[in-house]
């Protein structure tokens, strides 16, 4: 499960006072970890409605995430789809009151392989065909186009090659990342006056907006009436 929250815990034992565990205690600590990314036996979960845009965020390539299974910060070499997380850092999907998940009955591969107690199924599959946003929307449709476009407009590689340049000094490189930073922001703004996207569908048809991104490689952005201010985050 991979995630761009730090956590600091850990996987449940096995022990449970004093005795072994080897079946669910539905104490919800695994979806309190993170939610699932999803794999492609979940794209039906997307196609029949059990789970929507807004419900779902785009980790995209060149992200830097927390893998809560392997214990690491990892730089994604392929985008991938997973469940937002709640306010806690968990699964969306968790009642916090009762443990119950709400979409139990068509929960994800990740939520259907994992045991706590052992993690075997679920590493098999971990890294196994993973879901991107063009698996759940076809490159060819309209949506699919824009996607791609901002994708090639804003694509983090090119973000973090204007901050290095920025870290050395390079004054252009403030100008130039501003108008990404601009054109990022147009085009997550088009998309909602234009074809009335929920807001809260954006993080997977654009992935998160990239001043989150930029504050993770050491710059601060701040908005304002005349665009936008880049400060370098001290010690960056």
């Amino acid at each position: 499960m991979l995630y761009p929250y730090v956590w600091n815990g850990s996987w449940s034992s096995n022990f449970s006072e004093g005795r072994m565990i080897d079946r669910c205690q539905c104490c919800g600590t695994c979806c309190r970890k993170g939610p699932p990314g999803l794999h492609g036996a979940d794209a039906s979960l997307y196609s029949s409605g059990v789970l929507r845009k807004e419900q779902l965020l785009t980790l995209r390539r060149g992200e830097r995430v927390y893998d809560n299974v392997r214990g690491r910060i990892a730089r994604l070499e392929r985008e991938m789809v997973r469940i937002k997380a709640d306010s806690h850092g968990g699964c969306l999907f968790l009642d916090q009151g009762s443990n119950r998940c709400a979409i139990y009955a068509s929960r994800p591969v990740e939520c259907r392989a994992l045991q706590c107690w052992d993690t075997t199924d679920l590493m098999r599959i971990y890294d196994q065909d993973r879901l991107t946003r063009f698996d759940l929307v076809a490159p060819d449709t309209a949506l699919g186009e824009i996607m791609q476009a901002h994708e090639a407009l804003c694509g983090l590689d090119g973000a973090e090659r204007l901050v290095s340049r920025i870290k050395q000094g390079e004054e252009a490189a403030f100008q130039e990342l501003g108008s990404l930073l601009e054109q990022d922001e147009a085009m997550r703004q088009g998309l909602q006056e234009k074809a009335k996207a929920d807001p809260e569908a954006l993080d997977f048809v654009f992935g998160r907006p990239l001043p989150e991104l930029l504050a993770r490689a050491g710059l601060r952005v701040e908005p304002g009436p005349e665009g936008y201010t880049l400060r370098l985050a001290p010690h960056s």
